[in-house]
């Protein structure tokens, strides 16, 4: 008698994810998902729950890949060295084909807004967490001396955040690692206190 084959629920787990990432939510469907990871649907029900609980476990796996990326930097960096080695990091340095995929919050958050709520609500709750990180750079940067007096870091948190998300957008279009530098170099450029340039 045949053996049942043995799934790796972490490597299904991958291929779904990165699935979702090239194609969204709602362009994935079920059948997708069963030929992607080589799961039957009762399977894929037993290791998952739904399609739903797979994005849900795939949002929130990116969101502490990020914070684990975040953690790291700030180990050896802080201020707008912090910020800038956060964007070098997980937006110029990254190769193109993962520019052009962009972030998966970002994306999820453009996709999802009014069409499925629920998802939309934790994909935006987990961005608002990296502008709390962009605050924590800009507060330390504020304490060196490295940010312009008259700059509110609160305000540049949000416009921070702002700018990292339409960076990914434009990675998505296909702009290139030394176009987006620019940007990058730019933003800091005018919120760099000039003593410190």
């Amino acid at each position: 008698m045949a053996r049942p084959v043995q799934i790796d629920r972490h490597q299904a787990f991958r291929k779904a994810r990165e699935l979702f990432w090239r194609r969204g939510y709602r362009a994935t469907s079920l059948h997708d998902l069963l030929a992607a990871t080589g799961m039957g649907k009762g399977s894929f029900y037993a290791a998952f729950g739904s399609k739903q609980a797979v994005f849900e476990a795939a949002l929130e796996w990116y969101h502490q890949h990020s914070a684990a990326a975040r953690r790291r930097i700030s180990e050896t960096h802080e201020g707008l060295a912090a910020l800038r080695e956060f964007l070098d990091s997980t937006l110029i340095n990254q190769p193109a084909a993962g520019r052009r995929r962009g972030c998966l919050l970002v994306n999820s958050v453009i996709e999802l807004e009014s069409v499925e709520p629920e998802l939309h609500q934790l994909a935006s709750r987990y961005l608002q967490e990296l502008e709390q990180r962009c605050m924590t750079c800009l507060q330390e940067a504020r304490a060196a001396g490295e940010l312009k007096d008259n700059l509110d870091t609160s305000q540049l948190a949000a416009l921070t955040a702002t700018l990292l998300q339409g960076l990914r957008v434009d990675s998505r279009m296909g702009r290139s690692r030394e176009a987006l530098r620019q940007r990058v170099d730019l933003f800091i450029s005018l919120i760099c206190n000039e003593t410190q340039r």
